[in-house]
């Protein structure tokens, strides 16, 4: 029996090639925004052209992990799990630095912030639960790994990666000015 791919697959992962294109190329072609990433990123204590190559990064991992969840490839749906989880986790700490570190709603120009990025926590969570629902579970052909199973392996592997990715800046730009 033949595998039928849901609007849902289709529609979100159209949207994420056609978002993850947009953003790749407005990165890319706005020189200025990759020097805009690159001073804030030395503004932070962060070596800026790191910053700029990893801002090139998130929209790369959009259009892949779209193009895998279009074609209900196993690996497609792991990087789009790696993906939603690693959004929420940015968003997340973007929350608290836009905060100063309080869960507490703030006033001013920073609520705004605040306010984006516990929107962007919201639709990241939605595709996740979209990314482990039955319909694309099956589609991806990952229906008979256990969820718990599936989203602890998501995490550990993200969570590593992120410590990875930090200790390897840590020590390879440590004596950056």
């Amino acid at each position: 029996m033949a595998r039928k791919r849901s609007s849902a697959v289709t529609i979100i992962s159209s949207i994420g090639i056609v978002w993850g294109v947009l953003a790749l190329l407005a990165r890319l072609l706005l020189k200025g925004n990759l020097e805009l990433i690159t001073s804030v990123g030395s503004q932070l204590g962060m070596p800026g052209p790191f910053l700029a190559v990893s801002a090139l990064f998130i929209p790369i991992l959009w259009i892949l992990s779209s193009i895998g969840l279009l074609l209900g490839a196993k690996w497609g749906w792991w990087l789009a799990s790696w993906h939603y989880m690693c959004g929420i986790f940015r968003f997340g700490q973007a929350y608290l630095i836009a905060t100063g570190y309080r869960v507490l709603p703030v006033e001013g120009s920073k609520a705004v912030f605040a306010f984006r990025n516990v929107a962007f926590i919201f639709i990241y969570g939605c595709l996740l639960l979209f990314a482990y629902s039955t319909g694309t579970r099956t589609w991806c052909r990952v229906e008979t790994i256990p969820l718990a199973r599936a989203a602890l392996l998501s995490g550990v592997v993200l969570l590593t990666l992120l410590g990875s990715v930090s200790l390897a800046v840590h020590f390879l730009f440590k004596g950056a000015g």
